[in-house]
């Protein structure tokens, strides 16, 4: 999710942070961990990419339909939390 919020919708990594109620070093940290991860299963595909172009090559592939999913499941959370 941090990942996808970064790359995928442009947040800052301080927004990403308030959207899952973490701290701005956790978001961070597990963006960088999917990064990781991503270029580690690329490579393995014989695919070489630094996190710049990694980046830039998630933002293309970022669907409208997966971003409404998104926006609508993060509406169900907060919606939940008020009712709390």
């Amino acid at each position: 999710m941090p990942l996808w919020f970064r790359h995928g919708e442009g947040l800052p990594v301080r927004e990403v942070a308030e959207v899952l109620s973490i701290s701005e070093g956790e978001a961070a940290r597990q963006i960088q961990r999917g990064m990781k991860e991503i270029r580690k299963r690329l490579a393995g595909l014989g695919i070489v990419m630094d996190d710049r172009l990694l980046a830039a090559a998630m933002v293309p592939a970022a669907s409208q339909t997966a971003t409404m999913r998104i926006r609508m499941s993060i509406s169900r959370l907060t919606d939940r939390e008020h009712e709390s």
